[in-house]
């Protein structure tokens, strides 16, 4: 957890040099810090921000700081430090002032590629029809080719000088939106996966990674808690920055069971000013004005329309109204 904020302690708005709070270490939903601010007398603003740490994973290469989430309200939080009413607050992550609005993290670093893997439609595949009327599950786990997972299932493949994954990696868990549910919201995997029917489930994995050419991903299907299967992907290899790909799914006896489909999708950072396109002390690109809407019609469609909707008849001066600004 990072506080970023107007005042110099905390970044001036820019979300890599924020203030770092340290987890308490009996209750790990309350996080503290302290920070000496330059004028406390001043009115401070500031937003609460959830990052992470990557490393490249390569010679004289530093940890990154990656934006997971991030308090998006149009108004940060404001307070004045020398007040003492400010003593005892207690601030809650994402709401404030009866608002409550939380926002993905976008990437901030050249380095950094976010990798969007969608499985939907007739994405699987089997030779043997005995599998074809079958429930599976699908979990997509990424990992670094140069290092030797925890817990590998390819134990016996790999020498044992391998050296094992670093402390810091150099990519994220891979997150799960199911599409086809009422709340795709990108969640954690479940330990043996999702459900996957053909024609029926939208899946949507999305991983953050510093080190794309080292970058792979293991596809684990499952029937049950039964892991049954396995293909491999390297986004490094792939033709484009997005399109649709088919791998081969191997058995655990390394015999050819099937194919999936995925579409993939690689996104890179926007090259821009990084004071413009970095700086949280605005958020407009998140604010959703609540207005009315304006219905628009043409001589075909009768009067009959002025009955069931309540017209605008001036269309100028309702835009003008709940415009911004005007520029004459």
């Amino acid at each position: 957890m990072f506080v970023c904020g107007s005042d110099a302690s905390l970044g001036e708005w820019d979300p890599l040099k924020s203030f770092p709070l340290n987890k308490n270490s009996t209750n790990s939903d309350i996080w503290s810090g302290t920070t000496e601010i330059i004028d406390p007398t001043k009115e401070l603003k500031f937003r609460y921000v959830v990052g992470y740490y990557l490393d490249p994973c390569t010679e004289g290469s530093k940890q990154l700081l990656i934006i997971h989430r991030w308090e998006s309200f149009l108004h940060p939080r404001s307070l004045i430090p020398s007040s003492s009413q400010n003593s005892t607050s207690d601030d809650v992550f994402g709401s404030y002032s009866g608002q409550g609005l939380l926002s993905d993290g976008w990437i901030t670093h050249k380095e950094e590629n976010i990798v969007l893997l969608r499985i939907h439609g007739e994405a699987l595949k089997f030779y043997k029809a005995s599998q074809k009327g079958r429930e599976h599950r699908v979990k997509v786990v990424p990992f670094d080719v140069r290092f030797k997972e925890h817990e590998s299932i390819d134990d016996g493949c790999l020498p044992d000088s391998d050296p094992v994954l670093p402390d810091v990696p150099s990519f994220s868990n891979t997150l799960l939106s199911v599409v086809s549910r009422e709340d795709p919201i990108f969640g954690q995997q479940y330990i043996n996966g999702s459900v996957f029917r053909n024609q029926v489930d939208h899946l949507i994995f999305k991983t953050r990674t510093v080190s794309l050419e080292h970058l792979a991903f293991r596809i684990e299907l499952f029937i049950d808690t039964d892991r049954i299967g396995l293909a491999y992907a390297l986004p490094a290899a792939l033709p484009d920055l997005y399109g649709k790909a088919t791998f081969p799914i191997i058995s655990l006896r390394n015999i050819p069971i099937g194919q999936i489909d995925i579409d993939y999708m690689l996104v890179k950072a926007l090259h821009m000013d990084r004071s413009i396109r970095d700086n949280i002390a605005v958020s407009w690109g998140r604010y959703w004005k609540k207005r009315n809407t304006i219905e628009v019609g043409h001589r075909g469609m009768g009067s009959s329309i002025l009955k069931r909707f309540s017209s605008i008849t001036k269309r100028s001066a309702v835009n003008k109204k709940s415009a911004f600004f005007i520029v004459n």
